[in-house]
């Protein structure tokens, strides 16, 4: 049986002792190797006839290595269960220096533990919805808007001159009191006339091309 000792409670941070017994990992030692017998093969033996004290010559180390990872595993899911802790993060388990081969594993286990939060009381609690009634005239306006973002323009005839409503292509470059700016200029834009996409200031000066084709919504 593993042997816990707790060896700090301080807040949320919790340790561990655990002694794991020799015979313990003894018993995982023969489990794996029983495990893995029909596998190994040897010269003058019959597939899974390979004696088990020749399977721990060859491979000791490594099944010894496994059938203690493996208990350490079970011991620290044991520790989680009895102790009912829910750790925050992986806990951090590491085996004492002194361990050597057939004697026992000492453990330690240092977590910090998820605290025990009590169900809130909703019992009586009572939720109010609070709605707005929309206006009219913002219903209107906003429609109005979708209707306007959402126009198509069709090829005006040769001849059109441009009028508000209309929208042109343009090169277009801007300037204040003669310096151009960073974004002023551009090409291939396309321009509601009227709709005010560009800046209105005194001292802004625009010069551009404006193509030959204008286009009218429909």
């Amino acid at each position: 049986m593993i042997k816990t000792v707790e060896t700090e409670n301080e807040g949320l941070k919790r340790a561990f002792m655990l002694t794991i017994p020799a015979k313990d990992i003894d018993a995982r030692v023969e489990q794996e190797v029983k495990r893995i017998a029909p596998q190994v093969r040897m010269a003058g033996f019959r597939p899974g006839k390979v004696p088990p004290n020749l399977i721990r010559k060859m491979h000791g180390e490594a099944i010894h290595s496994d059938a203690l990872n493996s208990a350490v595993q079970a011991g620290v899911q044991q520790l989680l269960q009895e102790q009912k802790l829910r750790p925050a993060m992986q806990p951090q388990v590491a085996l004492e220096d002194t361990y050597k081969p057939g004697s026992d594993a000492q453990v330690t286990v240092r977590l910090e533990a998820l605290p025990d939060v009590p169900a809130p009381n909703i019992e009586g609690l009572k939720i109010e919805r609070l709605t707005v009634e929309a206006d009219e005239s913002a219903i209107d306006e906003q429609l109005q808007r979708l209707a306007g973002a959402n126009r198509n323009f069709t090829d005006a005839k040769k001849g059109h001159a441009a009028a508000n409503g209309d929208a042109v292509v343009i090169d277009f470059a801007g300037s204040v009191d003669g310096v151009a700016f960073d974004g002023g200029t551009g090409t291939d834009m396309q321009v509601e006339i009227g709709a005010g996409q560009l800046i209105r200031d005194s001292r802004t000066n625009w010069s551009g091309r404006r193509s030959a084709t204008s286009a009218t919504s429909t």
